[in-house]
């Protein structure tokens, strides 16, 4: 009787931590920058609630997120990137965010000195 129950709490335990892994998903989307300023900027722009992480790299100009599907969609953590002015693959910046940007920050002309 002991061993059952005890595979039981063991089996639902289980059940409990894969469920929890499961909904948290990381995707990798290409989005424009120049620099450590536009690095500060797109990461800061994903922190929504929902996002566990966010990391831009400008080399491969890269973004990976982690976050979970159930609280935040990858299109609303998009949306907000091009909110702060940067371009991705799914989604352009507004003009108007764009221009809000620093003039280092610039992609869509020309190229930022590292």
């Amino acid at each position: 009787m002991k061993k059952g129950l005890l595979l039981c709490c063991f089996l639902v335990s289980t059940l409990y931590v894969l469920a929890l892994q499961t909904d948290i998903k990381q995707d990798t989307i290409g989005v424009r920058g120049n620099c450590s300023m536009c690095k500060e900027r797109i990461e800061e722009a994903c922190y929504v609630p929902g996002v566990k992480k966010a990391t831009w790299n400008a080399r491969n100009q890269t973004l990976v997120v982690i976050y979970k599907p159930s609280k935040v969609s990858l299109q609303k953590i998009v949306a907000q990137i091009a909110l702060a002015g940067h371009d991705s693959d799914s989604l352009k910046a507004s003009d108007a965010s764009y221009k809000k940007l620093p003039d280092c920050c610039t992609y869509r002309s020309k190229s930022c000195p590292k």
